[in-house]
């Protein structure tokens, strides 16, 4: 069990005793089962921080 499953796991119990709404508790468990299932190859190219950064995206002039 990796991390993310750790944290899907906990939403679910979270849900079930009722401290977390239903809909945010869906939400955020399946983004943890999606990413439980990405390897360290599939993070970096979905989740590059380059794509993100404005200093990055900027076109060089001069």
């Amino acid at each position: 069990m990796n991390g993310y499953e750790t944290m899907s796991e906990s939403y679910k119990i979270l849900m079930q005793r009722g401290e977390i709404e239903k809909e945010a508790a869906e939400k955020a468990i399946r983004v943890y089962d999606f990413l439980a299932g990405c390897d360290t190859d599939d993070l970096f190219q979905r989740f590059d921080p380059r794509f993100f950064s404005p200093r990055c995206n900027q076109r060089r002039t001069g």
